[in-house]
């Protein structure tokens, strides 16, 4: 299944990380993460519990606890544990009932495209910043106004093959 290899690559990828890196740097935290994430997918909540702590015991004690990334992974956290007390509740009552028992699905969360983003840009050491549809209008406008310059500028440069005059080789101040 595609949830195992992604978690054979990933704790691959921890474990290298954790290697080269440290046990308590933030790429091994983020590492625990997407370990975690995987792990909530294929309803292993224990599993995913355990390296979310991880990462977040990592984040807490390199950045704070008001740091944006720590509280995100403890919101990571209590919504695990909602989760999983979920699926043990189902579980106790599929026990309890038998096969008549009422099974809730339980909810995954699909991570935003920002969120995948974002995580990838960690991973490969790219700087993701964020523009606004103002920004891209003005950045647009802005490369499109030296194209113009440079196409203006390369029409006052004699044509190749044209004999040049001294003029066009030394600059006069």
């Amino acid at each position: 299944m595609e949830y195992d290899l992604s978690l054979r690559f990933l704790e691959n990828a921890l474990t290298i990380n954790t290697k080269y890196h440290g046990a308590r740097s933030l790429k091994v935290a983020l590492s625990h993460h997407l370990v975690a994430r995987v792990y909530e997918s294929k309803a292993e909540f224990r599993s995913a519990l355990q390296h979310e702590k991880e990462g977040y015991t990592i984040y807490k004690n390199q950045m704070g606890e008001a740091h944006e990334k720590t509280k995100e992974s403890s919101e990571y956290l209590k919504y695990l544990t909602q989760q999983a007390v979920a699926l043990q509740r189902t579980m106790n009552e599929i026990y309890k009932n038998g096969s008549n028992a009422s099974i809730m699905p339980l909810k995954f969360t699909a991570p935003s495209m920002a969120s995948i983003l974002e995580q990838l840009n960690i991973i490969n050491g790219i700087i993701f910043i964020p523009l606004s549809q103002k920004d891209l209008e003005n950045l647009k406008a802005e490369v499109q106004r030296r194209q113009q310059l440079q196409e203006l500028g390369k029409g006052e440069e004699p044509a190749e093959g044209s004999p040049l005059e001294l003029e066009d080789k030394i600059p006069v101040d």
